[in-house]
């Protein structure tokens, strides 16, 4: 009897019998749920930045084959490293905040530029955010535990302004 109610209250009943009706809420519910999984599992680049220390590489621009790597040289994911900062307290609850914060970022990695590599974040010593600064703002995450995701860096974001009060760079 509720069924036949709701058949008549959606106007579904001279459009569909009970059967019809019935796997059309089944595949509703199942659409409903895939895009509230899909837009759950993409919400943050990094869910809980909670390292001890958090340490700024200034990296190559591209990765290194591993065949063609050389030994007295350290490497972040395959990228050089030309030099490494320890963050302070602050500047690590910054960036924190930062990736915390979801309007630095989209998830939809639709901008069509050449990821050239400028940072790393290491946030271990298997957990890193490569970072490609302007003109071309994404991030890299990559984590031992899961495949790497890609993210474009909005424009005016804060995480490319922690890294340059950071650097400090000379102009």
């Amino acid at each position: 009897m509720v069924a036949h109610n709701k058949m008549v209250f959606l106007g579904l009943k001279n459009k569909f019998g009970m059967k019809q009706f019935k796997i059309f809420c089944m595949k509703s519910l199942i659409l409903l749920l895939a895009i509230v999984s899909i837009s759950c599992g993409n919400s943050k680049p990094i869910k809980k930045m909670r390292a001890k220390n958090i340490v700024l590489y200034k990296i190559s621009e591209i990765p290194t084959l591993p065949e063609e790597q050389l030994a007295g040289k350290k490497y972040v994911l395959d990228y050089e490293v030309f030099s490494e900062l320890n963050t302070t307290i602050q500047e690590k609850r910054k960036l924190e905040l930062a990736f915390a914060n979801q309007q630095n970022y989209t998830n939809e990695n639709s901008k069509k530029c050449v990821f050239m590599a400028k940072y790393a974040i290491g946030l271990s010593e298997t957990n890193f955010v490569i970072v490609s600064l302007n003109p071309c703002s994404k991030i890299i995450v990559a984590e031992k535990t899961m495949e790497p995701k890609y993210y474009d860096l909005v424009n005016g974001n804060q995480i490319e302004a922690i890294i340059y009060t950071i650097i400090k760079p000379t102009k």
